[in-house]
């Protein structure tokens, strides 16, 4: 058993490895598994550091830098599980934004088009430059160094369920969200979460949703129409 208190392991819960946007609701049925009440919740909420949602970049070009695996589906080091399937990507490549330390509060160091490969979520990053932030440019360095090789996602959760699995009785499992951005980091919650050594075409094994969407529309209005006379 641990030594910890359920107020502890509540915040810790809360706080993680990643960046999670929990909604209020969420944060009241979290409380709930700790047995905790509201005068317990409080505090704990209003410690966590603000997170701030900056507003959307410009178009991305086609240069990158390096590619990532940004998340899997994976037990993670929190014991908990992000389904591949459950992400919607929409949101994030309008503001397609990359931080480092989900430092949101700062000056992106990047920005970044995603796509599902496989059994991957990956991404293909472009830092900005010296003169726009000085700190892309030592990430960079450090990444062509081998001293930073690791990426973590900052999401909102909008359907979730506590885990059935006796051996994470308080891990998560993550059946959609929402990815706000991702960001270069020392140590990842999910260890799959890297920099790919030699980086990857940035349309393998890409599933398009957007495309998808389209092709469907376009079968219905066939159909609506009816057979060509």
């Amino acid at each position: 058993m641990s030594n910890l208190t359920s107020i502890e392991q509540f915040r810790r819960r809360l706080k993680g490895i990643h960046r999670v946007h929990w909604s209020a609701s969420d944060i009241g049925r979290i409380g709930k598994r700790f047995r905790l009440v509201e005068r317990d919740i409080q505090p704990v909420v209003a410690a966590l550091p603000t997170r701030i949602i900056p507003r959307a970049i410009g178009n991305m070009d086609t240069e990158i830098d390096f590619t990532a695996t940004i998340s899997t589906a994976g037990v993670d080091r929190m014991g908990d599980c992000i389904t591949l399937s459950g992400w919607r990507l929409q949101e994030y490549r309008s503001n397609p934004i990359v931080f480092f330390n989900h430092f949101s509060a700062e000056l992106p160091i990047g920005r970044s088009s995603v796509w599902i490969a496989g059994a991957k979520l990956k991404a293909g990053v472009k830092l900005a430059s010296p003169a726009a932030n000085p700190l892309a440019q030592q990430v960079h360095e450090l990444i062509d160094g081998g001293f930073l090789s690791a990426v973590s996602v900052g999401f909102i959760p909008t359907r979730w369920q506590f885990s059935k699995d006796p051996a994470r009785p308080l891990g998560i499992d993550f059946l959609e969200q929402t990815l706000l951005e991702f960001s270069i980091c020392g140590i990842p919650a999910n260890p799959a979460a890297t920099i790919d050594a030699i980086p990857v075409p940035t349309n393998a094994g890409k599933t398009s949703q957007s495309e998808a969407v389209l092709r469907r529309e376009r079968e219905l209005a066939t159909l609506r129409r009816g057979p060509l006379r």
